[in-house]
């Protein structure tokens, strides 16, 4: 398995300790280490550093690096600007070596707390094990309460129950809801078919480009020039289109799966 960072915040929440060349996950908010070391110690032993991968910015590139001594510095990616998510993520995957992109690639925000790592990792392993079988999935957080500043996946309602955090394996998503009212974020917690969308995706990588290559051409197109003239890198990345994973790619599969994460996610903030 292969582990993403993506940590290329630009520091604009908990200001003014969190700033431009010092934002949120490069702080360690709780004492000793930074979120950013926290989300890649967690992986530990389910995915040793040598198998982690960081997207940041080019502003960004050598603090994590400094922060993360014990992964490769090749394997730390630096944007030459953002341009939103499935850029990010895809340009990633598609920098990774053809026998690292046939694996499982789990993809995490740098900037999450979580309180149960054992009780992540476990669901980590159930979402690998459904990508090796060609499975893309969406990881939901089992709602705490009727939270309006969080998207929603809606499920499937489960034959075996009513509420998603019992049924057993992967549920299909039928839609990305965008951050509800009061009304409608109690209407979905009390209906157990919605989970929060907490942006943390697990595919095959090989996988994971060809439907970049389905759904969003222009940026598979960019990537391979990128391919073709590296040294165009910071040229050819401006043009690449701006648009995040969910809306460019995951919101237009008819399969997308999830796994619910009950393991005290918080995205602090």
């Amino acid at each position: 398995m292969q582990a993403l960072v993506l940590a290329g915040g630009s520091g604009t929440r908990f200001w003014p300790l969190s700033r431009r060349t010092r934002p949120k996950q490069l702080l360690a908010l709780e004492g000793g280490a930074t979120l950013l070391q926290r989300t890649v110690e967690r992986l530990q032993p389910l995915v040793e550093p040598r198998d982690v991968w960081v997207c940041t910015t080019a502003a960004l590139a050598d603090a994590v690096a400094e922060q993360l001594p014990q992964v490769p510095r090749a394997q730390v990616l630096a944007e030459p600007e953002g341009r939103n998510t499935a850029p990010a993520i895809a340009w990633a995957v598609a920098s990774m070596p053809a026998a690292r992109r046939s694996e499982p690639v789990v993809v995490l925000p740098a900037d999450h707390r979580i309180a149960d790592d054992a009780g992540f990792r476990k669901v980590l392993v159930d979402a690998a094990a459904a990508a090796a079988e060609g499975k893309v999935l969406a990881l939901g957080v089992t709602p705490r309460w009727a939270e309006t500043g969080y998207g929603y996946l809606e499920l499937v309602p489960s034959p075996q129950d009513d509420h998603c955090e019992v049924a057993a394996g992967p549920r299909r998503v039928v839609r990305f809801v965008e951050k509800p009212d009061r009304a409608r974020a109690e209407r979905f917690v009390d209906s157990g078919h919605h989970l929060w969308n907490g942006g943390i995706f697990a595919f095959r990588g090989d996988t994971l480009l060809a439907l970049v290559e389905r759904h969003l051409p222009a940026l598979a197109r960019g990537l391979a020039a990128i391919a073709r003239e590296p040294k165009r890198l910071e040229e050819l990345y401006r043009t690449l289109p701006a648009i995040s994973i969910d809306h460019g790619v995951m919101e237009k599969l008819d399969d997308l799966a999830t796994l619910p994460l009950d393991c005290g996610w918080s995205d602090l903030g």
